[in-house]
């Protein structure tokens, strides 16, 4: 039923175009690691996320957030 109601918001409000554009394919991992230029800052910011998420997360769901590239986007 929800995603009735989202299809039939989003025919109303005519945003039909947004869910058609190709700025929403996900680019491959491939792709996503080559484009991700970090610098200093963001290196540094990366290490802190990983002894964060070590103090609290199993070790396996550490290494899975790390493949998935999270270090980079929180």
């Amino acid at each position: 039923m929800a995603a009735k109601s989202q299809e039939t918001l989003i025919t109303a409000l005519d945003l039909k175009f947004l869910f058609n554009s190709p700025q929403l394919e996900v680019p491959s991992r491939r792709l996503r690691d080559a484009m991700i230029k970090p610098n200093e800052a963001d290196i540094g910011r990366a290490v802190a996320n990983i002894r964060v998420w070590r103090k609290y997360l199993p070790q396996d769901c550490v290494v899975a957030m790390i493949k998935d590239g999270w270090q980079w986007s929180t």
